[in-house]
């Protein structure tokens, strides 16, 4: 994993942009684990990257991924500030700003040396979530079960997964089998990439996150089905059916029926009864994290308690913003992905590594975006960390390409 890092130091400028830059690279090993620190970090590289383009009379590179975020923002100001909760919104609306992400790496990741040791770093960084999720989602499970607050203690560690961090986890699986895949290219050991892969599987399968387990199986093999054959394909399918063994995961899937149920207070409920109610009332969207359990409880009483989101990007930006705000939404999201699938494609003609680092990128943001059609992650703080960091990638890609034709220390 070190040797990431030693390819690029001849990239690494000593300079305030090249700070800029070992922030940025703090920012996404940090954000995988820490939110608080993961933005500090982008913070501190935001800052001294201004300051480096404002002495070299340079500005910020604003790709148009850029324009759609700041478009949604002011959708969502809008429609916050005629809302049923102006206050509530506007309070949390800060968290759309992290998106700052995107112009951040779309300006200071300027190099295939760099990309790679971004996307490292935040795959490290999942390391340490998955190992904190081994060792301490067990102990919490335990200490839950003495002081009776959950009765046994599998109920208490499935009580512990985390939406949010399944799917940092499935980010950091996509990025390491990528990398796995670069070493055997070249030749290299990968035996740090295996240890670290298996780490992160026991974790995710510890999250016990049907959304995240579906859409990580299904990026892996669309991955697995481009770079290899057959025999790798069964070799996952034949992972998946084993976790089938697990008594908690044929639990979490056996309550699948409860989802599928209109009546039957989970997602179907709250996608056909709920959202369709509220949009009709109101068109416009009632604002930025406006919805309250109470508001979905008047709807329908059978409702999940405590909820206040919908399970799903898609519904729930249309019940806060309005159907201008899912336009803006699904056009910007269009766009990132059309612009993945064209990097993806001009990345076939040229050396087998940019190819890798173009399909890590494009499946990491349909992972997101699969994920956010059965779970609310556009407003989940840790993930829109993610998304501007994916996003701004994406961006610096066909900058990337260009440069590395002539030079792998161009930047």
């Amino acid at each position: 994993m070190g040797k990431l890092f030693e390819m690029d130091n001849c990239c690494t400028k000593r300079d305030l942009e090249g700070s800029a830059y070992i922030f940025l690279l703090g920012a996404a090993f940090a954000s995988a684990f820490s939110m608080p620190t993961g933005r500090s970090f982008l913070s501190i590289s935001l800052f001294l990257l201004l300051v480096h383009l404002f002495k070299v009379r340079k500005t910020l590179l604003l790709p148009v991924s850029f324009w759609f975020w700041l478009v949604f923002v002011i959708v969502a100001v809008f429609s916050t500030a005629f809302g049923l909760n102006p206050e509530e919104g506007f309070k949390k609306m800060e968290k759309l700003m992290w998106f700052v992400g995107i112009p951040i790496c779309a300006t200071l990741v300027t190099s295939l040396q760099r990309l790679s040791s971004v996307l490292a770093a935040y795959a490290m960084g999942t390391g340490v979530e998955a190992l904190r999720t081994i060792v301490i989602h067990p102990i919490q499970a335990i200490k839950a079960v003495n002081t009776g607050r959950m009765p046994d203690f599998m109920f208490a560690l499935i009580d512990r997964g985390s939406m949010t961090y399944a799917q940092v986890l499935m980010l950091g699986i996509l990025v390491v089998l990528g990398f796995i895949f670069i070493c055997r290219m070249e030749k290299r050991s990968s035996v740090k990439w295996w240890i670290l892969l298996f780490i992160q599987i026991i974790a995710m399968v510890m999250m016990f996150k049907r959304g995240s387990w579906v859409c990580t199986s299904l990026m892996v093999a669309i991955f697995l089905a481009v770079k290899t054959n057959w025999r790798y394909l069964l070799v996952l399918a034949i992972v998946v059916m084993a976790s089938f063994i697990l008594p908690p995961v044929r639990a979490r899937l056996m309550n699948l029926e409860k989802e599928f149920n209109v009546n039957g207070g989970g997602r179907m409920t709250m996608w056909f009864k709920i959202m369709p109610a509220l949009v009709k009332e109101h068109p416009f969207g009632i604002g930025y994290r406006a919805l309250t359990p109470e508001m979905m409880r008047k709807i329908c009483k059978k409702v999940e308690r405590n909820r206040n989101h919908l399970h799903s990007n898609i519904a729930q930006i249309l019940v806060e913003t309005g159907w201008l705000g899912l336009a803006v939404y699904l056009l910007w999201m269009g766009k990132i992905m059309f612009d993945g699938i064209m990097m993806a494609r001009f990345a076939r003609g040229r050396a087998p590594d940019e190819l890798v680092y173009a399909m890590i990128l494009v499946l990491m943001i349909a992972g997101l975006f699969a994920n956010g059609l059965v779970e609310y992650n556009f407003g989940d703080a840790e993930i829109v960390l993610a998304y501007g960091l994916v996003m701004g990638c994406i961006a610096a890609f066909p900058r990337i390409i260009s440069k590395s034709a002539i030079s792998p220390c161009s930047s």
